[in-house]
């Protein structure tokens, strides 16, 4: 288990599962093309973890993922390679 801040506030500790769904997330949503540099991989995760701090949005990574209207390739992927999950723990 790892403990993320972002932003100066405390989320708790994030699970091997909350890193894997992240870096499923960053996979399907550009960290699978060959073209997609570093930095947006970063973006794709910083995206998800800046709305956990927000309200509205869910409290965990999972529940920001999985809102309904949100991020619909992750859906159907669970695939991660590992500059997605190495992102994902960034």
């Amino acid at each position: 288990m790892r403990r993320l801040i972002v932003s100066s506030i405390h989320l708790g500790m994030i699970t091997e599962s909350d890193v894997k769904q992240l870096a499923a997330l960053i996979y399907a949503e550009g960290g699978s093309s060959s073209w997609v540099c570093w930095e947006h991989c970063l973006a794709i995760g910083s995206v998800v973890m800046n709305r956990v701090v927000l309200p509205n949005w869910g409290d965990t990574i999972h529940d920001v993922i999985w809102r309904p209207g949100q991020y619909p390739a992750t859906r159907s992927n669970t695939t991660y390679n590992d500059r997605s999950y190495e992102a994902a723990l960034y």
